[in-house]
């Protein structure tokens, strides 16, 4: 097809049956959607609040780990586990008393608690692991034997890919 001959075909196509009943159900929808008017508008804010709660969640996990890296701290030690430790690490209980003060935090860890099979928390010492590799932090002496200490943080920032 040679695009030169394209222009005298759209004023057809535009006017064409078709294209005006596709065109009136595409507006149609676009108002729907704009009203919260569609069969799955329920479903949208469900899924919505959802990204909104993960996104809370995961805030809170992330500002623990930078905490503890930015102190120097250790994330794990020999008691992992979120049940029935008296004393579970620095990560564990950093999100234990960030979740006394802080309703987000304190409903994720009462829904992981009560939780008959295992379920998403972002708590496990992989995710920990994961969070670690995101955040590096080096030092290396001078000739002058200055310690010289960088530090990395990798992360991904996507705007505009959820709808409003």
């Amino acid at each position: 097809m040679t695009w030169w001959k394209l222009s005298p075909k759209i004023g057809d196509h535009e006017s064409s049956p078709e294209h005006l009943f596709c065109f009136e159900k595409w507006k149609d929808l676009e108002i729907r959607l704009n009203r919260n008017a569609t069969l799955d508008a329920l479903h949208q804010q469900k899924v919505k609040a959802e990204i909104s709660r993960w996104t809370e969640v995961l805030t809170r996990l992330l500002d623990a780990a930078l905490f503890l890296a930015k102190q120097n701290l250790p994330f794990r030690g020999h008691r992992e586990a979120l049940h029935g430790a008296a004393n579970a690490k620095n990560f564990l209980e950093l999100v234990k008393l960030i979740a006394k003060h802080d309703p987000v935090m304190r409903e994720h860890l009462a829904s992981v608690r009560l939780s008959a099979k295992p379920t998403t928390s972002y708590l496990s010492p992989e995710i920990r692991n994961e969070f670690i590799a995101a955040v590096l932090f080096d030092s290396t002496p001078d000739i002058s034997h200055t310690d010289l200490f960088s530090q990395i943080l990798r992360y991904v920032r996507i705007q505009d890919c959820i709808p409003d």
